[in-house]
């Protein structure tokens, strides 16, 4: 879906099926990329500074997040700012220069099914690969130490290994998915 759309009523059904695929993050994400290439293309960045409004109208303060730092990454110097109304947000696009990379990256999340949340940001600011990994044993000892309180020196019991376990597999498990 990241083909530009040439048609000014076709962006305008593109913008209105992003905020309703709002529930469904991989739609969203395809949706938002085909309004980042048309604002690419028809140097307008009007549709993204709609739909950022429609998003706090709805109270979605996640999904507008999400957009305009994706925005943000891709055009490098765009600010979004209150309008003279203190209500609404605009985009100030000067002196604007587009992120190929981050925009390339866009597009390879959209092809890998990425939903538009915190991880897409990540990918498309190319933050993806930046996490630290966890040692799953140290981590585990770690949670049965602050679990534990040792009596007269005994030792863990096997339920709280277990438990510590889980904890640390769980952890990693997160780091896994942030990562993707």
């Amino acid at each position: 879906m990241t083909t530009t759309i040439k048609n000014t009523n076709d962006i305008a059904a593109v913008e209105t099926n992003f905020i309703d695929a709002m529930g469904d993050g991989v739609s969203a994400a395809a949706y938002l990329a085909t309004l980042i290439h048309d604002a690419k293309t028809s140097d307008d960045s009007g549709r993204i500074a709609s739909v950022v409004n429609k998003l706090v109208a709805k109270g979605d303060a996640n999904g507008s997040r999400v957009v305009r730092q994706v925005f943000a990454a891709i055009f490098t110097g765009a600010r979004f700012a209150k309008a003279k109304d203190k209500k609404s947000i605009v985009l100030k696009m000067k002196g604007v220069v587009v992120n190929v990379d981050a925009l390339a990256r866009l597009d390879g999340a959209v092809k890998d099914n990425l939903s538009i949340r915190d991880a897409l940001v990540k990918r498309v600011k190319g933050e993806a690969g930046t996490m630290a990994k966890t040692d799953a044993d140290k981590l585990a000892k770690a949670y049965v130490a602050a679990s534990h309180k040792r009596v007269d020196g005994e030792a863990c019991t096997l339920l709280e290994n277990v438990e510590a376990m889980r904890m640390a597999l769980k952890t990693l498990e997160a780091e896994l998915v942030a990562s993707a």
